[in-house]
């Protein structure tokens, strides 16, 4: 598990430079392995962003600038170890906002493959 709570003073470089800015998140994980070629993990995470300052930085990668959103995921992930030099995670990915911060649209799904060659 993870948590985190942020504060800065009102300043220039915040979306109401006259406010303090506050932002608190959370995150939990769990695996379990069926088996020893086969596991599955589990995360979520969520993230209240009150005054748009956490955001400032994520702009950059897609978040709109805002003055505050609340946003979170989950994400489930297959750990497939059938081959001794080789490790494949097939992965599904669900996200909120608040806001329209994923290409318009409040929510998103993301499906991800990754494959690992283990020497």
């Amino acid at each position: 598990m993870q948590g985190d709570y942020g504060r800065e003073q009102a300043n220039a470089a915040l979306p109401d430079p006259t406010q303090d800015a506050k932002w608190w998140a959370f995150g939990g994980w769990v695996s379990y392995d069926f088996a020893s070629t086969l596991g599955l993990a589990l995360r979520g995470d969520y993230v209240d962003d009150q005054n748009g300052r956490s955001q400032h930085v994520n702009g950059l990668v897609g978040f709109p600038a805002n003055t505050g959103q609340k946003f979170g995921g989950v994400t489930a992930t297959l750990n497939v170890r059938a081959w001794p030099s080789a490790l494949v995670r097939p992965e599904v990915r669900y996200d909120r906002s608040t806001l329209a911060a994923f290409d318009g649209k409040k929510d998103q799904l993301t499906f991800a493959l990754l494959v690992t060659y283990l020497y």
